[in-house]
């Protein structure tokens, strides 16, 4: 299963999980983006800040 985050995402889309400091509905990952330690390395095939 193929894995994507975004940092400081604000919105869900489809095939990404959202990593925010502040907890939202669309947020899957609560935290501060400085400490991605909480996921080991490889967790994700693609990490984004912003789309584009």
């Amino acid at each position: 299963m193929t894995r994507r985050l975004h940092i400081g995402g604000t919105v869900a889309k489809e095939g990404w999980e959202v990593l925010n400091a502040n907890p939202a509905p669309y947020v899957n990952h609560v935290g501060n983006a400085n400490d991605l330690s909480r996921f080991p390395d490889g967790t994700f095939d693609a990490i984004t800040r912003r789309w584009g």
